[in-house]
C-alpha cells in the first residue's frame, strides 16, 4: 500500500502550486476522457493473487 502525507497548505506561493498542479491534472483527466483513455465496460476488483 502506500503512504499519504497531509499537510496544511501555508502561504499564497504554496496555494497557487497547488491549484496550478491541480488544474493540470483536471485538464490531463479531461484529455483521457475526451480520448476514450480510461477503460470501460471491464470490472476489475484490483486483487493480489499470493
Amino acid at each position: 500500500m502506500g503512504e499519504r502525507k497531509v499537510s496544511v497548505v501555508k502561504g499564497e506561493k504554496a496555494k497557487k502550486e497547488f491549484f496550478d498542479n491541480l488544474l493540470k491534472d483536471i485538464e490531463a483527466l479531461e484529455i483521457m476522457l475526451t480520448n476514450g483513455m480510461i477503460e470501460t465496460g471491464i470490472t476489475r476488483i484490483e486483487a493480489e493473487q499470493e
